[in-house]
């Protein structure tokens, strides 16, 4: 017996990088929201935390990072008002315009 394995794609997006469909694909899995529970936490290429919503396809599995601008991106995108973790549930919000996280 054979066995095959298939290594799928891997593909880190942000709010920058995003389409429409992609965004379609994550309304469509998370048409209610999302939870921080169905966050991943994963370490960038500099070594630092991030946040990503995990969708698989079946040629590519997405980790999309979700940051204030991701969810502001979605919630605009959305026709209905869906349910968004709070932001300051630890998410990452270096560089964001009116972050006061700086105590």
């Amino acid at each position: 017996m054979v066995i095959e394995s298939v290594v799928m794609k891997r593909i880190i997006k942000d709010f920058k990088t995003i389409t429409k469909e992609q965004m379609d694909l994550i309304l469509e899995r998370f048409p209610d929201g999302f939870e921080v529970e169905d966050l991943k936490t994963l370490h960038d290429m500099s070594g630092k935390l991030i946040r990503c919503l995990e969708i698989k396809t079946d040629e590519v599995d997405y980790l999309f990072k979700m940051d204030v601008n991701m969810i502001e991106l979605l919630d605009d995108h959305s026709d209905d008002d869906i349910d968004m973790p709070d932001m300051d549930d630890g998410f990452d919000t270096d560089g964001v315009e009116g972050d006061d996280d700086d105590d």
